[in-house]
């Protein structure tokens, strides 16, 4: 059974364990005692660059996990709740199953292109090449900061987990 304020702590714990840890591995949000420990543990700014970068994309996933189980939720609590086809991205099956109910998922269309970006992430360990490019820019629709590397590896900025996080807590507070 769907509970809105439960779905909405989680949702802001889940942001606030994200911002404590870019207090950790994020020169922009670091204290200068921070930066003063990984200079003198002569870390280098790449290794600092990657845990950041990790850390963005893990803080992507568990938001969609935590998304993909309150949806879950309100769709399965809904009086008509279709089975989902076996090819339909999780976001179209939200869109289908709200519509069967009569109510409307305005963001349908942004979630089925961050969808994107969660599969490239969950089935190509963020990397991009030439068989999964497609979803790549899908995800580039959704994500106006993401980029790839010279290696083919997914850079997500910062700021983006903000959009998220905002996505997120639109549908929990407007679910029926």
């Amino acid at each position: 059974m769907f509970d809105k304020k439960y779905a909405l702590e989680a949702l802001d714990l889940l942001w606030d364990n994200h911002s404590g840890l870019m207090r950790h591995v994020d020169p922009i949000e670091m204290s200068e005692d921070r930066i003063e420990d990984l200079r003198r543990a002569k870390t280098t700014l790449r290794t600092v660059d990657l845990a950041l970068r990790l850390a963005i994309m893990g803080e992507f996933v568990a938001a969609w996990c935590l998304w993909e189980y309150f949806a879950g939720q309100v769709c399965t609590g809904f009086a008509k709740c279709p089975a989902r086809h076996k090819q339909e991205s999780f976001p179209t099956w939200v869109a289908r199953t709200y519509q069967a109910n009569g109510h409307t998922f305005a963001d349908a269309a942004w979630f089925d292109d961050a969808v994107a970006l969660r599969n490239l992430v969950a089935h190509n360990g963020g990397r991009v090449d030439a068989t999964n490019r497609p979803k790549f820019e899908r995800a580039c629709r959704a994500f106006h900061r993401i980029s790839e590397d010279g290696d083919g590896y997914i850079t997500l900025h910062a700021s983006e987990l903000g959009r998220v996080h905002n996505m997120i807590e639109w549908f929990l507070q407007s679910a029926p």
